[in-house]
């Protein structure tokens, strides 16, 4: 039987490059006054790390 993988772990959220990246992604998101952007980055940044 195989084991089932979590959403996480399919998307790799748990990687240094996503809590990173998602990161940067919301900092200049926020720099430039995108908000909608911002908040998207925002919470993927929040769950990759809260994944690792």
């Amino acid at each position: 039987m195989t084991r089932r993988r979590s959403i996480a772990q399919r998307l790799a959220m748990h990687t240094p490059l996503a809590r990173w990246g998602f990161t940067v992604l919301a900092v200049i998101a926020l720099a430039t006054a995108q908000t909608g952007p911002f908040l998207a980055c925002a919470v993927l940044a929040a769950y990759a790390w809260r994944c690792r």
